[in-house]
């Protein structure tokens, strides 16, 4: 065999090899500077997303609101979309998650319906059956800036937030989109809200008067996240 086929053997072997997947994020090599600059990125993202400190919120006809809805929330469908889960999901992408949490078109794989919260917390929701990034808080979690928080409300319904900023012992910037859930109307469709946030007798956590279900910290986030999408926590 020539030197020439050799290479071209050589060459064709390599490239029929599988892609090397994206590595994960060796999150006990990041430093705690490196963790609260992704935390406020986090946080300065979904503010962005609500329109900052607007009081009224962004509007559902927002440019930037149809970005992060994938415009699915559009008027004909207000009694029947709450976006909630959108925010998330936004925030858990640009973070460079490409596992079972995500669920959003510009992944490359067709939106889901039903199963923006599901995918954050429930193995069996998750295409590729991995470990939930949203668990039950333990004795020892605090709230804490970019954390994705959720709460049960009634029946099946829940709720998904990114917690801000801390504003005293009691109170929580919370960041959140589907602000009326279905009501037939444009403004807010995601606000930034000032938020109890408390332990209760049982030693758990509460958001007003709904318990903390399940909470995705920023280090398991980013445990899940690929080196090779990760944003830029400068900008």
């Amino acid at each position: 065999m020539s030197r020439s086929t050799r290479t071209a053997s050589r060459k064709a072997s390599e490239n029929a090899k599988p892609k090397p997947e994206s590595s994960k994020v060796d999150i006990d090599h990041l430093t705690e500077l490196q963790v609260l600059a992704a935390r406020q990125w986090i946080r300065n993202r979904a503010h962005l997303y609500c329109n900052g400190d607007d009081p009224t919120g962004i509007g559902k006809l927002a440019p930037l609101y149809v970005e992060v809805t994938e415009g699915r929330d559009h008027r004909g469908n207000w009694t029947n979309y709450s976006s909630c889960g959108d925010l998330s999901q936004k925030i858990a992408f640009e973070l460079g998650l490409r596992d079972g949490t995500i669920n959003r078109d510009e992944s490359g794989t067709p939106w889901k319906r039903e199963v923006n919260l599901l995918r954050f917390y429930s193995r069996s929701h998750r295409p590729d059956g991995s470990d939930p990034v949203a668990v039950t808080p333990g004795w020892d979690y605090v709230p804490a800036c970019g954390d994705i928080g959720f709460i049960w409300l009634t029946g099946s319904d829940a709720h998904t937030f990114v917690f801000g900023e801390r504003i005293d012992d009691r109170t929580i910037e919370t960041l959140n989109y589907g602000a009326k859930g279905c009501e037939p109307v444009e403004t807010p469709g995601g606000i930034r809200r000032e938020s109890r946030v408390v332990k209760n007798a049982a030693g758990l956590w509460q958001l007003g008067s709904r318990l903390l279900h399940k909470v995705a910290t920023v280090p398991a986030l980013l445990a899940r996240a690929s080196v090779q999408l990760l944003p830029d926590w400068s900008s």
